[in-house]
């Protein structure tokens, strides 16, 4: 895969895409927690990752 290819994929990612969800959670869960307050319109107290989504 060519470096313009990768980014175009990249940059086509949105929060919808699980890996990108993903990410987001592993490295900003503050923001992810943010993020779905704004969406659900709840207060989240605690947020947990208890696992990562398997492949089949």
């Amino acid at each position: 895969m060519t470096n313009e290819k990768f980014f175009a994929q990249w940059e086509s990612l949105t929060i919808r895409d699980n890996y990108l969800f993903s990410k987001s959670m592993e490295f900003a869960p503050d923001l992810c927690r943010q993020l779905l307050e704004m969406i659900l319109r709840v207060k989240i107290t605690d947020l947990r990752w208890l696992e990562r989504e398997k492949s089949l």
